[in-house]
């Protein structure tokens, strides 16, 4: 038997420098569109929080004005008694939420904090970070709490009347 024309073929099939950048290129792009959303969860994340914690107290605030006591301020970072009642504290009633950690942005509002009685009161919390541009104001209007729609400027609307 007799070979002839025995010849390595050498495949010329591959990608060229042009193509392998483009690729390159495209999961850049695509990398950068995940981050961006990626990080609005963040804000949300701990926009929630914020809104869950305060409205979590909505009900010891009625209680503790149902029995006749008086309502602490909660400062700008909570932590303090929820209810005083005959002039000592009632830590039955529990706690202000702290904003520590990832709400450490966040702070209580003093000019919206107002609990004149069961049927009128409000109650605002806020961050004016880059970040977290957020205002929640819990109000009796809405036996409750939500966001309030142009952040944290609107926070100084927070009242007893305040609807969202």
């Amino acid at each position: 038997m007799k070979i002839e024309n025995c010849k390595l073929k050498i495949s010329k099939h591959g990608f060229t420098l042009i193509e392998i950048m483009v690729a390159v290129a495209i999961l850049g792009i695509l990398a950068s569109v995940v981050l961006v959303s990626l990080t609005s969860f963040g804000e949300k994340a701990r926009s929630t929080k914020a809104l869950t914690q305060t409205s979590s107290v909505i009900p010891s605030v009625l209680s503790c004005l149902g029995n006749n006591g008086t309502i602490n301020n909660p400062g700008s970072a909570g932590g303090e008694d929820i209810c005083n009642i005959e002039g000592s504290a009632a830590p039955g009633y529990g706690i202000w939420p702290p904003l520590s950690t990832d709400l450490s942005t966040y702070q209580y509002d003093a000019a919206s904090f107002s609990f004149a009685s069961s049927s009128t009161w409000s109650l605002g919390v806020g961050s004016s970070d880059d970040d977290d541009d957020v205002a929640i104001c819990c109000s009796s209007a809405m036996s409750g709490c939500g966001n309030l729609a142009g952040g944290y400027s609107q926070l100084s609307s927070c009242n007893a009347s305040k609807t969202w």
